[in-house]
């Protein structure tokens, strides 16, 4: 038995099943407030409405459909550029 290095990923065919997918865009549609029925149309697991969704929403493709953690933080950075305050306050 090989040891698993530990920058892989665990199992990129649990990361980018449709449950672990349905479930990423509704936390990023819950922490961004977007109307229910957005959500619902994008958890159809249809590559076209789920690009549509990203690409409305500024949301990283990669991070919603395969789990990728630097996708997420590109879609972070783009609310919150480097520097920016996160409370809310104005800077």
């Amino acid at each position: 038995m090989v040891a698993a290095k530990a920058y892989q990923r665990p199992n990129s065919r649990v990361a980018s099943s449709k449950h672990a997918i349905k479930t990423r865009i509704a936390l990023i549609g819950s922490e961004r407030k977007i109307p229910k029925a957005e959500i619902v149309r994008a958890q159809t697991t249809s590559h076209y409405e789920i690009m549509k969704f990203c690409t409305k929403y500024g949301i990283s493709f990669d991070w919603i459909l395969f789990g990728d953690l630097t996708g997420l933080l590109r879609t972070v950075c783009r609310i919150y550029p480097p520097g920016a305050p996160t409370d809310g306050r104005a800077a």
